[in-house]
């Protein structure tokens, strides 16, 4: 077992370079991960995940023979995906050195990639450090302006300058070599909060409703989840405790309820079925 202090860096690569660069020389990991947009099979057309592709491949042309790296393509629009992948990642180097430090760049993917990040830290607070990297120009608004510019021209059917021709190319030229931001850029480092605790009973009523959910079409009374949990039905500190944990579901938008004729019948809902594949395991006593 290595005892000495590891440090791990994940970028994700979006559509640029060099903020994906930045932060290495600011940390100098001994391990990198590379992670990059690829969709799922009926996706393969993705254009997004092209360009991902491209910008994958050149920042691997930058740290080839400077840095170990590993590199995964997933489709970064996918939350649970994305959140078992970080977490797979975390625990391998884990196991592998004890003292293993991670440092996740949030500012060059998705969104989602984002929360994903945010999740893992609230998990290993000791363990993880987020951090953003600041651009301090935009090449997209440089683009928006020269195209207005060219489209008005067309518009009045009057010539366009051979100047503006050229400005949009190069500002092309400067997408295609380096990403959509232009340096100087600042690595700003992000606080968390620790992950808040939930019960495993609150856990284990959630697993019950989405793996009978199609047999309860109404949802389930407190009865059906008594008999499901194989709990005493007519025990009446079992309906106390299952009504209670019932209403923090609710509470937390998990779960929906729906009276019929007077009776309380109970639903998961699709933000029920994403928090367990995503953060349950993460969040659970």
């Amino acid at each position: 077992m290595i005892n000495e202090e590891r440090k791990v860096m994940i970028i994700p690569i979006g559509l640029e370079l060099e903020r994906a660069i930045v932060g290495i020389p600011e940390y100098n990991p001994d391990m990198i991960y590379v992670i990059y947009s690829k969709k799922d099979e009926e996706n393969v057309e993705d254009k997004i995940g092209a360009e991902s592709e491209r910008f994958k491949e050149l920042f691997l042309n930058k740290i080839r023979g400077l840095w170990k790296y590993k590199e995964f393509g997933i489709d970064v629009t996918n939350l649970s995906k994305c959140t078992n992948l970080l977490q797979e990642i975390i625990l391998k180097e884990i196991e592998e050195s004890k003292n293993t430090f991670f440092y996740i760049n949030t500012s060059t993917s998705s969104k989602i990639l984002s929360f994903s990040s945010f999740y893992l830290a609230g998990k290993y607070p000791e363990r993880i450090l987020l951090f953003y990297v600041k651009p301090t120009h935009y090449l997209m608004v440089d683009f928006v302006d020269i195209f207005q510019e060219i489209v008005s021209l067309l518009k009045n059917r009057e010539n366009i300058e051979k100047e503006s021709v050229n400005q949009a190319d190069e500002i092309i030229k400067k997408y295609k070599n380096h990403g959509w931001t232009d340096g100087p850029f600042e690595v700003i480092e992000i606080p968390y909060y620790k992950l808040s605790k939930y019960p495993k009973y609150e856990i284990t009523v959630l697993e019950i409703m989405n793996k009978y959910k199609n047999d309860y079409p109404k949802g389930f009374t407190i009865e059906d989840l008594l008999g499901l949990k194989n709990e005493e039905i007519e025990e009446r500190s079992n309906k106390i405790k299952l009504n209670y944990y019932l209403s923090e579901l609710e509470k937390h938008s998990l779960i929906e309820n729906n009276p019929i004729n007077r009776k309380k019948y109970v639903k998961i809902q699709k933000s029920g079925e994403i928090f367990l594949k995503t953060i349950a395991s993460l969040i659970e006593n």
